[in-house]
């Protein structure tokens, strides 16, 4: 991967350490490495988008590889305490921004966007409409989705499942939602973690 980081060391930078969030991380250690063999470079190099970022669960795993990593959620304290996390963890390449990343219009293109919490995405077409539009030629989308059968989505989780849900994805209706938006799936696990290729 980015200098022959290990999953541990990725995982590491996380503050989650449920074993549900561990396998969240390797599918997107695993995703990542892949994109980088496909290209024969390195994660380090990579610019990545993180739409609904939260405090960081994924984000510092992210900014651990090296990464250039551009991370908004529409939850004002959340980036705040995102950006307090990666400064105390030295990330200097980092971003964290307010607002909703279907509204982003920049000239930056990604090579890796992760889309968090689908399930919460107001409009899930228009979010990764915009994503496809910043995305490099070649680029990997891995969405996050509740498959609505853990304990974050059952509300036995403190602090976790307090949030809505707009809606709860079923496979085939994941697989149509990336499709209708002009990608190809590449992975798919029963815990509602994907990968598309543009």
């Amino acid at each position: 991967m980015a200098g022959n980081l290990s999953f541990e060391e990725f995982a590491a930078a996380s503050p989650c350490r449920d074993p549900a969030d561990r396998k969240k991380l390797l599918f997107i250690y695993r995703a990542l490495e892949d994109l980088a063999a496909e290209r024969r470079g390195w994660v380090a190099d990579f610019a990545i988008l993180e739409t609904a970022c939260g405090t960081g669960a994924i984000t510092l795993s992210l900014a651990r590889t090296g990464a250039r990593v551009r991370a908004f959620d529409t939850d004002a304290r959340d980036v705040g305490a995102l950006g307090a996390a990666a400064a105390r963890a030295g990330f200097d390449n980092v971003t964290a921004a307010f607002g909703d990343a279907s509204a982003l219009r920049t000239a930056e293109r990604f090579d890796v966007v992760v889309a968090g919490d689908m399930d919460r995405a107001p409009d899930p077409d228009a979010l990764l409409a915009n994503v496809v539009r910043h995305l490099a030629p070649g680029g990997l989308v891995i969405v996050i989705a509740s498959n609505g059968y853990g304990r974050w989505e059952r509300g036995g989780a403190s602090g976790r499942g307090s949030k809505p849900r707009h809606r709860r994805f079923t496979h085939g209706k994941l697989v149509t939602l990336l499709q209708r938006n002009g990608l190809d799936v590449h992975r798919l696990t029963n815990a509602a973690f994907l990968s598309a290729m543009s």
